[in-house]
């Protein structure tokens, strides 16, 4: 039987898996990363919520971002080169809009935010005490990290269980 020219299989399509599943995996622990020290380190004058602030923007920057483009990546290269295409399940769509959810609020929502809360830290460096408001926001930030480590799991059950059928497009 001859193989259609997109196509992958054997030892190319576990390696394919292995590094998507690996991403995945370094993607939910980088975000399950946030929200636990956003739980544990608790500071209480600037510069402890500074070291706290870079310390997520590293996460940020070094894990959560590469993780979630090398997911989408493999992704897409996986759909084109197995049967399960890009538009030919449902529990397919449902991930890339997760994923694309997850890159842009990243980019337009959560990096702002992190940014913006790492200017506001490295301004009270001096030892006083941590605005209200500002308070409030680091919960904020924290319930969006547990929302993103959410996510990534909800996206692992739906890769496992595969809940919904064909959507009848060839693609």
């Amino acid at each position: 039987m001859a193989k259609t020219k997109n196509t992958i299989s054997g030892n190319g399509l576990r390696w394919l898996r292995t590094f998507h599943i690996y991403l995945g995996c370094v993607w939910g622990g980088g975000a399950s990363s946030l929200f636990a020290l956003h739980c544990l380190f608790n500071p209480d004058y600037g510069p402890e919520l500074y070291a706290r602030n870079t310390a997520l923007v590293y996460i940020d920057n070094y894990i959560l971002i590469p993780s979630a483009i090398g997911c989408l990546l493999t992704g897409l290269l996986y759909c084109y080169l197995t049967k399960w295409g890009y538009l030919r399940y449902y529990w397919v769509i449902v991930k890339w809009a997760c994923n694309a959810v997850f890159i842009l609020a990243g980019l337009f929502w959560f990096v702002p935010w992190l940014e913006k809360m790492m200017a506001t830290s490295l301004a009270m460096k001096t030892f006083t005490e941590i605005d209200p408001t500002y308070r409030a926001e680091m919960y904020i930030h924290m319930a969006m990290a547990a929302g993103q480590a959410l996510l990534v799991f909800v996206m692992v059950v739906i890769s496992v269980f595969k809940p919904w059928g064909r959507t009848g497009i060839k693609w």
